[in-house]
C-alpha cells in the first residue's frame, strides 16, 4: 500500500496507524532532491522533512505495525524477561553545570556535522563529527573530564558511550547545543 501510494502521488508515503506516524514510509527517487533541501535547510526531524518532502499519510491496521520506545513493548515480550542494558553509565550534567566548568578551562568536543557546527556552537567547542570519533580518541583524552555535546544529546550519549568503552573521562551534555542556546549564552559561528 505504501508503495503504491508513493508511486501513485511521487511522493513519500508514511504508515499510519492509531493516529501515530511511523518510521515505515516508501520514498520514491523524486523525493531525494526534497529531503537533500530539507536538511540542507536545517530541518532535521523525521516529521519536518516528511511534510518538508509532501509526504502523503497511508493508514495501516494496527496489526501490523508497532510502536517500541521501551523493551517492554515489544511484541510477544515474556513478562519478567529483563532485556539487556548498556553496561556503561556515562554521566551527564546540564548548560548550567558545563558553563563554569568551560570558564575554568574544561574540555569540549562537538560530534554534530560541520555545517551544523558553522551555524552555531558553544565557544571553544572543539569538532569531531560523531562518524569520525574512533578516528580522533585522542582528541577526547587529557587531564579531567571532557564533555561531549551535540544538538540535543543523543549523539553525543553515542560518542561518551564509546569513549567511556576506551576508558575516557568523558561526561554527556544533556539537552545540547540547543539547550545552550535555549538558555540565552553566547554562541560561536562560521568556520573553526
Amino acid at each position: 500500500a505504501l508503495v503504491r501510494a508513493s508511486t501513485e502521488h511521487d511522493a513519500p508515503a508514511v504508515a499510519v496507524a492509531d493516529g501515530r506516524r511511523h518510521l515505515l514510509a516508501a520514498w520514491p527517487a523524486a523525493a531525494h532532491t526534497r529531503v537533500a533541501d530539507a536538511i540542507a535547510g536545517g530541518i532535521r526531524s523525521y516529521g519536518d522533512v516528511l511534510s518538508h518532502a509532501g509526504a502523503i499519510e497511508v493508514a495501516v491496521d494496527p496489526q501490523v505495525v508497532h510502536n517500541v520506545n521501551r523493551p517492554e513493548e515489544l511484541p510477544g515480550r515474556t513478562p519478567g524477561r529483563r532485556y539487556p542494558r548498556s553496561p556503561m553509565t556515562v554521566p551527564e550534567i546540564s548548560v548550567d553545570e558545563l558553563a563554569p566548568l568551560l570558564s575554568a578551562g574544561a574540555r569540549i568536543v562537538d560530534v554534530r556535522e560541520p555545517d551544523e557546527y558553522e551555524q552555531a556552537r558553544v565557544p571553544g567547542g572543539v569538532l569531531v563529527p560523531l562518524a569520525t570519533v574512533p578516528d580522533h580518541i585522542d582528541t577526547f583524552r587529557g587531564d579531567g573530564t571532557t564533555y561531549v555535546i551535540c544538538r540535543s544529546g543523543a549523539r553525543s550519549m553515542h560518542a561518551c558511550e564509546f569513549l567511556a568503552q576506551q576508558g575516557i573521562d568523558v561526561a554527556n551534555v544533556a539537552g545540547g547545543t540547543l539547550a545552550w542556546i535555549a538558555s540565552g549564552r553566547d554562541v560561536e559561528s562560521g568556520p573553526a
